[in-house]
């Protein structure tokens, strides 16, 4: 059975904006441990650095929440 309609469909909107969306990654956490290891492996005296590094971090984005 077919449907008749009195008018046509309304145009569709196409809306544009250029907001910008936060978007959470991990490509950057990613290269940091990568980058971590390396310097641990190759320089043993800096993984005391590092962890405090990582701490500092933590510490910050724990901050930032909100």
């Amino acid at each position: 059975m077919p449907v008749a309609f009195e008018a046509p469909p309304n145009q569709p909107q196409v809306v544009e904006t250029n907001t910008y969306v936060p978007y959470e990654t991990s490509k950057f956490q990613n290269a940091y441990a990568w980058a971590a290891s390396q310097v641990a492996r190759k320089l043993p005296a800096s993984v005391e650095t590092l962890h405090t590094l990582e701490s500092l971090i933590q510490q910050q984005m724990n901050g930032n929440d909100g």
